[in-house]
C-alpha cells in the first residue's frame, strides 16, 4: 500500500561482562541470604522438607529401584507406615509422658527440698568455712525451684496459642518434603542447569561432598537419638529410675549437642537417682546414683566406640571448641534445627 509500518520492538537483550555478572551474582546472592535471614520462620517447614528428604530419599531410592514403582507411590507409602508408627507410639507413649512430665513439675519443690535439708545435715560447716551462709544457700535453693516451676507454667499458654500455627506449618512441611522425596533429583539437576557448563565438573563435586556430609550426619543423628533413647530407657528402668521415659527421651535429644549434651543427660539422670523416694536391691541413694552415672559413662564409651563411627563416620574434621561454637550460633540463630544443622 505504500505505506510504511514501524517494526513492532522485540525483546532488549542485555549483555554482560564477566565482571558486571560476577557482582550482579554477588548482590543477588547478598540480598537472598538476607531475605533468608529475615524470613526464616516462614521457610523453616521446607528446611525440615528438605531434612526429612535427606533422611528418606535414599529409602525410596532403594525400594524405586528394586520394584520399579513409581516413586510419588512409594512416597505416599512410607507416610502412611509412618503416620501408622506415630499414631501407634502417641497412644502408647504420650499419655504416660504427659504423667511423668506433670509429677516432674510437682516434685520439683520437694527436690529442692531435699536438697536444702541434705545442705543442712551435712555441709553447712564447710560451706561456713567458706565464707559461704547458709541462709544464702537456701535462698539460692528456693528460687531456683520457683523458677523452674514458672518457666514450665508459663510455655504451656505459648504452646496452646502456637497449635493453629503449628498445623499450618506441618501442612507445608508434609507436601514439601513430599515434592523433596520424588523429586529432589530434578530440583538439583535444574539448579546445576543455570550456571554455565564450564562450571558443571565443579558444581557436580561439590553438590556431591555437601550430599555426602549432610545426608550422613542428618540420618546418623536421628539414628542416634532413636539409639541412645531406647538404650538408657532399658538401662533405666532395669535400675528403676523413676521418670525413666522422660530421661530417656532428654537423654537421645541431648545427643545432638556435641560434647555437652551427653555430660547434661548424665547429670539429669544422676539427679533423678539421688532424690527418688525408693531405690532397688536395697541400695542408697547415692548408690544408685554412683551406678547411674557409671551406666551412662558406659553408654557414651559405647557409642563412641561402635554407634559414632557405624552411623557418622569420621565425616566432621572440627575442633571441639569451634564445634561448641558453632552449635551455640545455630541454636540461637535458628533453634532446634539450628543445632541440628550447625555443625555439617
Amino acid at each position: 500500500s505504500g505505506q510504511w509500518v514501524m517494526p513492532r520492538p522485540g525483546p532488549m537483550e542485555v549483555t554482560l561482562s564477566p565482571r558486571a555478572r560476577s557482582i550482579v551474582i554477588w548482590i543477588g546472592a547478598i540480598a537472598g541470604l538476607f531475605l533468608l535471614l529475615e524470613a526464616f520462620h516462614a521457610i523453616r517447614p521446607f528446611i525440615w522438607a528438605i531434612v526429612t528428604a535427606y533422611i528418606f530419599h535414599p529409602i525410596v531410592s532403594f525400594i524405586h529401584r528394586k520394584t520399579h514403582l513409581p516413586k510419588h507411590l512409594i512416597t505416599v507409602w512410607l507416610y502412611l507406615m509412618l503416620g501408622l508408627l506415630i499414631t501407634i507410639l502417641v497412644i502408647n507413649l504420650v499419655p504416660s509422658l504427659i504423667q511423668q512430665a506433670e509429677e516432674i513439675q510437682s516434685r520439683i519443690p520437694e527436690a529442692v527440698d531435699k536438697a536444702d535439708a541434705w545442705l543442712e545435715r551435712h555441709q553447712l560447716e564447710r560451706l561456713e568455712r567458706l565464707g559461704i551462709r547458709a541462709d544464702f544457700v537456701d535462698q539460692r535453693l528456693s528460687e531456683l525451684g520457683s523458677q523452674i516451676a514458672t518457666t514450665i507454667s508459663d510455655a504451656v499458654l505459648p504452646l496452646v496459642l502456637g497449635t493453629f500455627t503449628v498445623l499450618i506449618e506441618l501442612f507445608i512441611y508434609l507436601v514439601a518434603s513430599f515434592y523433596f522425596i520424588v523429586y529432589g533429583d530434578r530440583f538439583v539437576l535444574a539448579i546445576r542447569n543455570i550456571l554455565s557448563r564450564r562450571y558443571h565438573r565443579e558444581v557436580d563435586r561439590l553438590l556431591m561432598d555437601i550430599n555426602t556430609t549432610l545426608g550422613a550426619y542428618i540420618r546418623g543423628q536421628a539414628l542416634l537419638v532413636v539409639i541412645m533413647s531406647t538404650a538408657s530407657y532399658i538401662a533405666l528402668r532395669i535400675l528403676e529410675v523413676d521418670y525413666a521415659l522422660v530421661v530417656a527421651i532428654a537423654t537421645g535429644f541431648l545427643e545432638l549437642i556435641p560434647i555437652v549434651g551427653p555430660w547434661s543427660a548424665g547429670a539429669i539422670a544422676v539427679s533423678v537417682g539421688l532424690f527418688q523416694d525408693t531405690t532397688p536391691f536395697g541400695w542408697s541413694n547415692l548408690t544408685l546414683a554412683i551406678v547411674i552415672g557409671l551406666v551412662y559413662f558406659m553408654l557414651r564409651q559405647m557409642e563412641d566406640v561402635f554407634v559414632i563411627p557405624l552411623l557418622i563416620g569420621r565425616i566432621i574434621h572440627l575442633h571441639p571448641l569451634l564445634v561448641i561454637f558453632v552449635v551455640v550460633v545455630g541454636t540461637t540463630l535458628g533453634g532446634i534445627l539450628g543445632l541440628l544443622l550447625a555443625v555439617p
